[in-house]
């Protein structure tokens, strides 16, 4: 799906960012093909040890994008 976007967007994968809750399919789906993958954890969970997925950023609300 991931690459899909970004060749109907025409933009690669190094200007590309993913803001998503899900760590397996929205964090790891978009690292796996050279996204910037930012999870957006608003209730401060965290990332558990049982995932293997590392968010490149964590943020807990949107206007930390423009900081």
């Amino acid at each position: 799906m991931f690459e899909h976007v970004l060749e109907r967007l025409a933009v690669s994968p190094a200007d590309a960012w993913m803001i998503g809750g899900n760590l397996e399919a929205d964090i790891a789906g978009a690292q796996a093909v050279g996204i910037l993958a930012i999870l957006y954890d608003p209730t401060s969970t965290g990332v558990p040890d049982s995932i293997r997925a590392v968010p490149d950023r964590i943020i807990g609300e949107l206007h930390e994008l423009l900081g």
